[in-house]
This record gives C-alpha cells, structure tokens and sequence, in this order.
C-alpha cells in the first residue's frame, strides 16, 4: 500500500513539474515577442532593392539573412532576426512577399532579391553571411 502513496506522490510532483516547466516555456515565448524592439534600419525595394529590417548587433564579422515562411510579411523573419541580435549577431529580416512594395504572393520573387541582400550585407562590411528560413508550404 506504501508503494502506491509514494507512486501517486510522484506522478503529482511530475505534474506539477511540467506544468511548471510548460508555464516557464510560455513566458519566455511571451516575454521575447513583447520585448522584441523595432529594428534599427527599414531598408526597401526602391532604395536598397529589397525589403526588410536590418537589426545591428554592433559587430561586423558575420550577420544572418532571415526568411519567413508560407505566411509571408516580416514577423516570422522580423522575430528571427531579432532573437539573432539578442544573442549577438547581426541579422537582417526579408520580406519576400506580402509586404509594402512586395508582391501580393509568393510568386516571381527575383533571385537579384537576395542578391541585393547579400550585396548590401557586404557594404556594410560583413564579410561572413548565413541564411536563416522558414518552409514556404
């Protein structure tokens, strides 16, 4: 009978840990999407050749292209960049798609698109460029 007392007293402590555990998890998501600054450059089409949101880290050594996904816009790829800045690098968020001087969908996107990224990633200095994306459906 005693084994039983002490099993059901685990699986609460389980419980409790993981309710915990999944409550500290949603904080943090909450806290990063509520405390997430605007970026600090709007680049676009008509100046730079594309669109997007340059989040500046302060070193110039690598920086990191970010794509959203399916859903189009920058708050998937404004979100990913900045967590990049968070963590120290620089990173510059994308539209492909849906956004102010974008087309509606994602359909012809022109490869000079990320070309231009990529270029002006390099006048800025960096010399060491990732990409970061999501799945497009």
């Amino acid at each position: 009978m005693a084994r039983n007392g002490e099993k059901r007293k685990r699986r609460r402590w389980l419980a409790v840990i993981i309710i915990a555990a999944a409550l500290v998890a949603a904080l943090g998501i909450y806290k990063m999407k509520s405390s997430r600054t605007d970026a600090d450059l709007v680049l676009t089409i008509s100046e730079q050749g594309f669109e997007g949101h340059f989040y500046d880290a302060g070193e110039r050594d690598k920086a990191v292209i970010t794509f959203s996904g399916s859903e189009g816009g920058s708050s998937a790829s404004d979100t990913m960049a900045w967590y990049y800045k968070q963590h120290g690098i620089s990173a510059l968020g994308v539209t492909l798609f849906a956004g102010k001087e974008t087309g509606k969908n994602l359909d012809r996107v022109p490869l000079e698109y990320v070309e231009n990224t990529i270029a002006w990633l390099k006048e800025q200095g960096f010399e060491k460029i990732a990409v970061d994306g999501i799945s497009k459906g």
